[in-house]
């Protein structure tokens, strides 16, 4: 069994500015992309910050974990599935209120977000290693230009 490095935690927080990597929202955890159990290491290349949702819900392999991000992790889909459910209730028109409320959430998002900024150095940020989704990128695009292909929109 591995010991926790406590410094790269605190990195890993501050390369990506104290917010989830999912769901854009405040983060409180480190997540290991290839867990320690899967003989994945304490390094900031195979570690991310994540919120207690995105981290509980986070697969164990890295492409299917940059898929999930790429989602918007598990509180994106929470919270959206929670606002169509009021606006079912309240039998409000789902097409005239729910962009309204994903612009509230992007906002939510940006008031973390100037927050982080706040309390990190940017700087310091920018200086730490980040995990190299680069071969996970290409798959997810491929994937997207095939359903793209099979599914054109009509005109």
């Amino acid at each position: 069994m591995k010991i926790r490095n406590k410094t790269i935690i605190k990195r890993v927080q501050i390369r990506d500015l104290g917010l989830c990597r999912c769901c854009g929202f405040k983060g409180s955890e480190a997540h290991h992309i290839t867990p320690l159990v899967f003989y994945g290491d304490d390094n900031l290349k195979n570690m991310i910050w994540l919120c207690y949702h995105c981290h509980k819900g986070a697969p164990n392999n890295k492409q299917q974990f940059f898929n999930y991000m790429m989602r918007g992790g598990s509180k994106i889909p929470l919270i959206y599935g929670i606002i169509i459910t009021e606006l079912e209730k309240r039998n409000m028109d789902f097409h005239i209120f729910f962009p309204q409320y994903k612009e509230f959430i992007k906002s939510l998002r940006d008031v973390d977000k100037v927050n982080s900024l706040e309390q990190y150095n940017l700087k310091y940020s920018l200086e730490i290693e980040d995990v190299d989704f680069l071969e996970e990128r290409k798959k997810y695009n491929e994937e997207i230009k095939g359903i793209i292909n099979e599914n054109p929109t009509q005109a």
